[in-house]
C-alpha cells in the first residue's frame, strides 16, 4: 500500500509539474484553453442530449447532473494547473471521480514500468473512457428512467462520441506539446546558466591595488551570455599588459567566440611581447576558429612604470582615453587598424604614449558610449568623457566605474542595458 501511495505521488510530480515550471502568464493562457473545451464539451453534450428531455423534474436533475459531472472534472483540471500546491490533491480527486470504474487501468500504469513511460496516454485514455461510458450510460439509461421522450438515434450518440475524443485528443495533444516545451525550456535555461556562470568565472571583477597603480575592470552582460571581455596580465613587477575586446552580438555565439578570443590573446602572449604580432595571432585565430559571420574590436596596451610609457595597438575598438592629471583633460588615442575576424591582410601598428603619476587610462567598449535612454538618445562618448574628467583627478578606478556605472543608470531610467558593457580603467600612483 505504502509503495502505491508513493508511485502515485511520484506519478502525479513527474507527469502534471511540468505546468509549474509556466509562468502565471502561460498557466492562464492554458486554463483559457482547457475553458474554452470544457465549454465546448458541455455545448455538444447540450445538443445531443437536450431535444430528447422531457419535461419531468427527472429530466431537469438528469442533465443538471451531467452538467455537474463536467464541472466539477473542469475545475479540478483548472486548478490543478492554476495552482500548483493543489495539484495531487486535485488529480486525486479527478481519478476518484472519473476513473472509478478504470482503477485495474491505472494500477497497471503504475505498477508495470513499460506503461509508465506513457503514463500521459493512459491517463488521457482513462479520463475519456469515463467521460464516454458515462455518457453513454446517461443516454441510454435516460429512456429507461422516463427522462428521454425516445432512445436518441445511433447518429446522435456517434457525434457526442466524436465531439469527446475530438476534445480530448485536443487536450492530451496540448498537454503533451506543452510539456515538451517546458522541459525543453528547463533544460535550455539550465544550459545557458551553466554557460553564464562558466562565463563569470572566464571574467570576474578585478580589483588590484599595487604601489605602482591602481586597477579595476568588470564587464556587465546585456544577457545571460555576452560577447565583451577584458584581460590584465602581469609580464613582471613593473610592466604589465591590459586588454579589452568586444564581440559583435551578445548571445551564446558571442560568448564561445569571446572564449576564442581571450584564449587566443593568451596563447600569443606566450610566443611574443610585440602587441601588433599579438593582434595579428589573434586576427588568425579567429578568422580560423570562429563564426565567418562574427568580428571582435580588441585593443591592448603594455604599461612600463620604469619608463612611464604605454605602449597600445588598436583593431577596430573605441579610443583610449587617457586623463592627465596634470591639465585636468582627456585625450583620445585611436590608431586605426582593422577589427578581428574580417581579413587576412589585417595590419595592425602600435602607439606610444608617456604618463606622469595622477594619470589615469580607461578602456570602454560600446554598451557604456551608446546606452540609450526612453527618447533613444546615446549616452554617448562625450559625457562619459566629462564624467570621467569629473572623477578622475581624486576618485580610484572602482569609486569612478560605480559613480559612472549609476550616472548611465539615471541616464536609462527604465530601459535595459542594449549591449555589453565594459570597464577597464588604472590610475597611475607612483
Amino acid at each position: 500500500m505504502k509503495n502505491w501511495k508513493s508511485n502515485l505521488v511520484q506519478l502525479i510530480d513527474k507527469d502534471f509539474d511540468f505546468f509549474s515550471h509556466l509562468s502565471w502568464r502561460m498557466r492562464s493562457m492554458v486554463v483559457l484553453a482547457l475553458t474554452s473545451l470544457f465549454l465546448t464539451l458541455s455545448i455538444l453534450t447540450h445538443l445531443t442530449v437536450y431535444p430528447y428531455l422531457t419535461d419531468s423534474s427527472d429530466a431537469t436533475f438528469f442533465i443538471s447532473m451531467l452538467y455537474i459531472y463536467i464541472l466539477i472534472l473542469a475545475v479540478l483540471t483548472i486548478t490543478s494547473i492554476l495552482i500548483p500546491r493543489f495539484r495531487f490533491a486535485a488529480i486525486l480527486l479527478i481519478f476518484l471521480i472519473c476513473a472509478m470504474n478504470f482503477f485495474p487501468l491505472i494500477l497497471l500504469a503504475l505498477l508495470v514500468p513499460i506503461l509508465r513511460r506513457n503514463i500521459s496516454v493512459i491517463i488521457a485514455i482513462t479520463i475519456y473512457c469515463s467521460i464516454s461510458v458515462t455518457g453513454a450510460v446517461f443516454i441510454y439509461k435516460g429512456r429507461a428512467e422516463g427522462v428521454l421522450f425516445q432512445q436518441p438515434e445511433p447518429m446522435a450518440v456517434a457525434l457526442w462520441i466524436s465531439g469527446v475524443i475530438a476534445i480530448f485528443a485536443g487536450i492530451f495533444i496540448y498537454g503533451y506539446i506543452t510539456q515538451r516545451i517546458s522541459r525543453d525550456k528547463t533544460r535550455i535555461e539550465t544550459e545557458i546558466q551553466i554557460a553564464h556562470d562558466m562565463q563569470t568565472r572566464l571574467v570576474p571583477d578585478l580589483l588590484l591595488d599595487k604601489p605602482e597603480y591602481q586597477l579595476y575592470g568588470k564587464t556587465t552582460s546585456a544577457s545571460e551570455i555576452g560577447g565583451d571581455f577584458f584581460d590584465v596580465i602581469a609580464l613582471g613587477e613593473r610592466d604589465i599588459i591590459i586588454a579589452v575586446g568586444d564581440v559583435s552580438g551578445h548571445n551564446i555565439a558571442a560568448g564561445i567566440t569571446m572564449a576564442i578570443t581571450k584564449g587566443a590573446f593568451r596563447t600569443a602572449l606566450n610566443h611574443t611581447d610585440s602587441l601588433a604580432e599579438i593582434a595579428a595571432s589573434m586576427n588568425h585565430s579567429i578568422l580560423t576558429n570562429s563564426d565567418k559571420k562574427m568580428f571582435v574590436t580588441f585593443k591592448c596596451a603594455r604599461v612600463d612604470f620604469d619608463s612611464r610609457m604605454l605602449t597600445v595597438v588598436n583593431a577596430g575598438h573605441l579610443p583610449l582615453l587617457h586623463f592627465q592629471n596634470e591639465t585636468q583633460t582627456i585625450h583620445e588615442h585611436n590608431r586605426s587598424g582593422l577589427a578581428l575576424g574580417l581579413s587576412k591582410a589585417a595590419v595592425y601598428e602600435t602607439q606610444t604614449i608617456d604618463f606622469e603619476s595622477g594619470d589615469c587610462f580607461f578602456l570602454l567598449t560600446d554598451g557604456i558610449i551608446e546606452a540609450m535612454n526612453a527618447s533613444r538618445e546615446e549616452f554617448g562618448l562625450s559625457r562619459t568623457k566629462q564624467v570621467l574628467t569629473q572623477l578622475a583627478g581624486s576618485q580610484s578606478p572602482q569609486s569612478i566605474h560605480e559613480q559612472l556605472s549609476n550616472r548611465l543608470r539615471d541616464f536609462r531610467s527604465a530601459t535595459s542595458l542594449e549591449d555589453d558593457a565594459t570597464f577597464l580603467g588604472v590610475k597611475m600612483t607612483s
